[in-house]
């Protein structure tokens, strides 16, 4: 099961700034922890926000939970979790049924 969770710090820092970056260099550790078992895919920060996007690849959403409440930066942000389908699981007749037509529509209106 695949997962997009999205971390934000709402509100200002919510520690000191030395123990905070302290708690974010843990978790940034924990997280490519979780890549080399296999279970984090990728993870990134948009620029110029105190925040974190990572997808997780989990069996369940009781591992998700587990793997994601033991983050040290668990407490102090706000979260949205977003489960994903991923392309190869995606419906064969929307895949190919409407993309394909438009492709030769236009291929064959250039000529």
């Amino acid at each position: 099961m695949l997962y997009l969770v999205k971390r934000e710090v709402k509100g200002g820092y919510p520690l000191p700034p030395e123990e905070y970056l302290g708690l974010v260099a843990k978790d940034l550790e924990a997280i490519m922890k979780y890549k080399e078992e296999g279970k984090v895919l990728m993870h990134g920060t948009p620029i110029g926000r105190a925040a974190g996007y990572t997808i997780y690849d989990v069996d369940s959403n009781d591992e998700l939970q587990r793997l994601y409440a033991r983050l040290p930066l668990f407490p102090f942000v706000e979260t949205e979790i977003i489960p994903l389908i991923s392309e190869s699981k995606m419906m064969p007749p929307i895949h190919w049924g409407y993309l394909r037509p438009i492709h030769l529509i236009i291929t064959h209106k250039i000529r």
